[in-house]
């Protein structure tokens, strides 16, 4: 599976790269909707959502007040590889845009990051 990130600040799947029949990037919404990309407007292209997001935010009820804690993607790749969730934590990826964060993928009970 492909994802792409583009200038816009949203993370999407891709569902076919451009060829001579598609000049642009298709891709499929969370709400299954099929859309074209220009290719100008493309950033970058990974394999995986975590190649593509700036960090996580974890967020915990462990505590009455709960908290937050952010990770940059650099500094914390081999962490983030087996992280583990414990009950009431979620962990959220981000990235980083002119208007701050956004998020763009939670992590679900396997492990693994899904598209919001």
């Amino acid at each position: 599976m492909k994802y792409i990130r583009t200038k816009d600040g949203r993370i999407s799947y891709l569902s076919s790269e451009p060829n001579e029949e598609i000049t642009d990037y298709e891709i499929i919404t969370s709400k299954g909707t099929i859309t074209y990309r220009r290719e100008d407007e493309v950033i970058k292209q990974a394999d995986t959502i975590e190649e593509l997001v700036d960090g996580w935010v974890l967020e915990s009820k462990a505590y009455i007040t709960g908290f937050f804690v952010i990770y940059n993607v650099e500094d914390n790749k081999e962490r983030m590889k087996n992280f583990k969730l414990f009950k009431d934590e979620k962990l959220f990826a981000f990235i980083k845009t002119d208007k701050g964060l956004i998020y763009v993928a939670k992590m679900n009970e396997k492990g693994d990051l899904e598209l919001l």
